[in-house]
């Protein structure tokens, strides 16, 4: 499988190859349901740190006839922004688009950040080589989950293991099984997938003349992973074990205070792509992370 990418053009497109993820589908809009479980309360509004969820207009697993709890206090997820979400798992149908699928679902009782709210829980769109991997992507590229004794309906098409998204500030689409060449500027650009998320290899990022990845040797690569929820670019801001000579984020911090202005040039699979130099770039201790910029 390959990692398919149009960078700099708002939208992207990825080719599914047994790798994890932290694209999220929001819960609300999507999933239809039919369920009925005594232990979950519908009409208890949750209020934490100005989340709260009492929109009421989508999913209410105690009108679902299909709907299983599966654990309680089983959700705890935190994202690199620092929001945290609480919650427990639960099995439904969920509907994108014309395919249908039995998955789990990660439901939310409370979170951190009001950019949750009314929202009722996730499907990730992270990809593990796991067998309990709760990827919805997993589910709909399958015709069953063993694992958790999910078997889909004889008449369930599975989905080629393709997916694409556009976003604009205001809207986004998700394009499942393959994507819209009409929502394509420029040629497809595929390299391999590496590492053990969505990612590639990286082989140079430079800024203005100074290569900021100046790798021992041994080394002529290093794993840069997509994450459209990342606001920023990461650097590794150390030499990762020997990986490196120096550490790429404090290189670029020091010609930046030198008062130079340049973008960045990343060297993926022999062809380069320039990230403006308004875009934001932190430090990590040793993720390289593609965030919102190459989006």
């Amino acid at each position: 499988f390959v990692f398919m990418l149009m960078a700099r053009l708002a939208r992207c497109m990825l080719r599914i190859s047994g790798r994890p993820l932290s694209f999220l589908l929001l819960l609300s809009l999507v999933v239809t349901c039919k369920g009925q479980d005594d232990d979950l309360d519908d009409d208890t509004t949750i209020v934490q740190s100005g989340y709260h969820n009492n929109g009421g207009h989508y999913f209410h697993p105690s009108q679902s006839s299909s709907f299983q709890l599966v654990k309680l206090g089983n959700v705890n997820v935190t994202f690199l922004d620092h929001t945290n979400l609480l919650g427990y798992d639960g099995q439904d149908f969920a509907k994108l688009g014309k395919y249908s699928v039995e998955t789990r679902l990660g439901m939310i009782t409370s979170c951190n950040s009001a950019n949750f709210n009314d929202v009722d829980g996730i499907i990730g769109f992270g990809w593990a080589d796991q067998n309990r991997s709760a990827a919805i992507l997993k589910t709909l590229t399958q015709d069953s989950r063993p694992h958790w004794n999910i078997k889909q309906p004889e008449s369930y098409h599975v989905m080629p293991r393709k997916f694409a998204f556009t976003a604009t500030e205001e809207l986004g689409e998700l394009q499942l099984g393959g994507y819209d060449p009409a929502s394509v500027a420029q040629p497809m650009k595929m390299f391999p997938m590496a590492g053990f998320a969505y990612g590639v290899n990286v082989t140079s990022i430079k800024y203005g003349h100074t290569e900021l990845l100046n790798f021992i040797p041994g080394h002529d690569a290093y794993v840069g992973e997509f994450d459209s929820g990342t606001t920023c670019l990461l650097l590794p801001n150390t030499t990762v074990n020997g990986t490196f000579e120096n550490s790429p984020f404090m290189k670029l911090l020091a010609r930046q205070n030198m008062g130079e202005a340049f973008p960045l040039v990343y060297t993926i699979g022999g062809e380069t792509f320039e990230i403006a130099y308004e875009e934001c770039v932190e430090p990590a201790s040793r993720a390289m992370i593609l965030g919102d910029p190459w989006f």
